[in-house]
């Protein structure tokens, strides 16, 4: 969340594009000069605009999906949890997220992300799967830290018991070995996510 942008990202369009995907990867503030509620309601206006200007690019605002990873599946389960809705989405996929930041804030990243006690229970997706109304599908990597696995398979866990799990998998792996699977058309990842947003 701190050195990324869209551009450094846009290879994950090639895995997508070509089977009719239409891929849209936003940019926003980077911690700690942009506040964490800040982010988030960011990544909200971008589904918002997605949904809004659909007809203007080719694609249909019904069927919007939201993937992340790292700290991006963290901002996308936060965000289709969050009490105000971001509009209609079809399924969100997690990849190597964390979904409880109460851990997080005993962690040196304390040193850079400053949430008050409620933001730290607002922010934490794990607390209100209520308010999730898409299918929801957890991925994450053997080579993850033990937190990372720790933290998806209990968001796992925990949305199988609310009824609202559409698919898990963990790959051989680790947390950066993804975004390469993600740069794959043929990897077992990208097809899963194609899976995904075509079955929803």
């Amino acid at each position: 969340m701190r050195a990324s942008s869209k551009e450094s990202h846009s290879f994950v369009a090639n895995a997508y594009v070509p089977a009719g995907i239409s891929v849209a990867i936003p940019e926003f503030g980077k911690l700690p000069g942009t506040a964490m509620p800040d982010v988030v309601e960011q990544i909200r206006r971008v589904i918002e605009w997605a949904g809004q200007n659909a007809g203007s690019f080719g694609y249909d605002a019904g069927n919007l999906h939201m993937v992340g990873h790292s700290a991006g599946a963290h901002l996308a389960a936060t965000t289709a949890t969050a009490d105000r809705s971001p509009g209609t989405v079809r399924s969100l996929a997690c990849i190597s997220g964390i979904y409880n930041l109460i851990p997080v804030m005993l962690s040196a990243r304390r040193h850079y992300v400053y949430l008050s006690p409620q933001e730290i229970l607002r922010l934490s997706p794990l607390r209100h799967l209520q308010n999730l109304t898409c299918k929801t599908s957890v991925f994450f990597a053997e080579g993850d830290s033990m937190e990372f696995k720790r933290q998806s398979q209990v968001f796992v866990d925990s949305l199988e018991t609310a009824g609202k799990l559409f698919f898990s998998r963990r790959f051989v792996a680790n947390h950066y070995d993804v975004l390469d699977m993600l740069d794959s058309p043929e990897s077992l990842l990208s097809c899963a996510l194609r899976q995904v947003a075509l079955a929803t």
